[in-house]
């Protein structure tokens, strides 16, 4: 049973990989490398011939590029032994040949092995360094993970920590970065200076990531779950301040990222080794940790993450798109008659599940200032079909004010899924909300009270 899933998985995978092959001989030389894949998924551990002529057959009539593609498929199935023993050892005798036509997944392949050599232990360290060698040299498709988490990570399991910060350096010095790849970058660097307990040249690194991080960035990122490598920024650059014995602004980065968290869903134990940090700084030693956190938690978290919000207000002319939209009935709507107003412009669609799933927190918000001569607030969705929005929308029992997108139309500035913008009464964008958000209606009305210039107490 676990080899018919096995050769699943691959016919999965090499279905993925079939766009690279442009001619009908590619593809047939791609069905012969199933063959034999499935062919050594088959054999027995015993079977070591069978195997070794299999792997043959695919090393000498394939091109570099199939048998990266054929090894990768292998890798996947990374929960069989097979796969992932065979695709080692495939990707070894090709990969320690000169580069072929297949740059691109051999260093994919590097990618793969680097990875597997991290999360065994059964792998030497000379190894597992040459490995990460050859991948900075090879590997571009993914250059942040090339360049900053995987010297990070041989800086944490290996003693080559040198390696490692030369590594992310040269990602620092040889190629122009965005910011957020520069942010990454620093961030990584820091890391490993902290590892090698140079305390004052990690927080110099530090410093240099939180110049890549702008202030708007600060109440994004709470709204991305994925974005682990932020929120590990605040974890460290706190321990690096802590280091070098400023308490107070590890205390205060310390609780910036349980804050995140928080936001993020995640609940916090009071063992959470965030929470053992913020129990070491003696300030904090006051009561049980379960009342501290319940403090926290209604008062000081909510603090933090109002700041936050409106420090990431938008200073600079960012004026809004002009458009003309019809609503649900076929009636124009038109930007000019909104302005003068705050204006709140919600981007949906009802195959969004993230939209879907505030659109209950939306229409709260739209019934709390729905008598307020000051604030205006529509939808935009993506759906095309008048009829069936009004269906789907008594369905849940949702009467917010709907237009329908015109692509025709340059909205760009106003298009995401979700996303929500925030006009002032000049027709400038002053916040914008991507993703969904677990406090939607508090932290919406923060900004709204914002604009409107109330400074409401919490």
């Amino acid at each position: 049973m676990a080899i018919f899933y096995f050769r699943s998985h691959c016919r999965r995978q090499f279905d993925k990989l079939a766009g690279m092959f442009e001619t009908a001989s590619r593809m047939n030389v791609l069905v012969q490398i199933f063959v034999i894949c499935t062919t050594v998924a088959d054999a027995t551990a015993d079977d070591s011939s069978q195997v070794a002529i299999a792997i043959d057959l695919l090393n000498k009539n394939s091109s570099d590029r199939e048998v990266a593609a054929a090894a990768l498929v292998l890798s996947k199935a990374d929960g069989y032994a097979a796969g992932s023993e065979i695709a080692a050892r495939l990707l070894r005798m090709r990969l320690d040949r000169p580069i072929g036509d297949g740059l691109e997944l051999l260093g994919e392949g590097y990618r793969y092995l680097f990875w597997r050599a991290i999360s065994r232990k059964d792998v030497p360290a000379s190894e597992t360094l040459r490995l990460f060698q050859i991948l900075i040299q090879r590997e571009r498709n993914n250059s942040m993970e090339t360049f900053a988490d995987a010297p990070v990570a041989l800086a944490l399991n290996t003693t080559f920590l040198e390696e490692a910060k030369f590594a992310v350096l040269e990602g620092i010095n040889g190629r122009r970065n965005a910011n957020d790849q520069a942010f990454r970058l620093y961030a990584a660097l820091g890391r490993i200076s902290l590892i090698q307990g140079r305390h004052q040249e990690s927080l110099e690194a530090f410093k240099r990531a939180d110049v890549f991080l702008p202030k708007e960035r600060y109440a994004q990122l709470m709204m991305y779950e994925r974005d682990r490598k932020t929120l590990d920024y605040f974890i460290y650059c706190g321990d690096a301040n802590l280091a070098t014995m400023d308490t107070i602004k590890a205390m205060t980065l310390w609780k910036k990222a349980l804050s995140i968290r928080v936001q993020n869903g995640e609940s916090v134990l009071p063992s959470d080794p965030l929470v053992e940090r913020l129990e070491t700084i003696s300030e904090l030693r006051r009561g049980t940790k379960n009342d501290w956190m319940a403090d926290f938690l209604k008062v000081e978290e909510r603090t933090i993450r109002r700041s936050d919000i409106l420090a990431s207000k938008i200073t600079d002319a960012l004026a809004c798109p002009s458009f003309s939209l019809r609503n649900l009935h076929g009636d124009n709507v038109f930007f000019r008659d909104l302005k003068g107003k705050i204006l709140i412009i919600n981007y949906w669609a009802t195959w969004c599940g993230p939209c879907v799933r505030e659109l209950p927190d939306i229409q709260a918000l739209f019934d709390k200032y729905k008598d307020d001569s000051e604030v205006e607030a529509i939808t935009i969705t993506a759906d095309t079909d008048p009829s069936k929005i009004v269906r789907w929308l008594e369905g849940k029992n949702i009467h917010v004010r709907v237009l329908l997108d015109d692509p025709q139309q340059e909205l760009d500035l106003l298009r995401g899924l979700p996303k929500t913008t925030f006009v002032d009464q000049n027709g400038q964008i002053r916040f914008r909300v991507i993703g969904s958000r677990h406090h939607l209606v508090e932290e919406f009305s923060w900004r709204i009270e914002a604009l409107k210039g109330i400074k409401s107490s919490l």
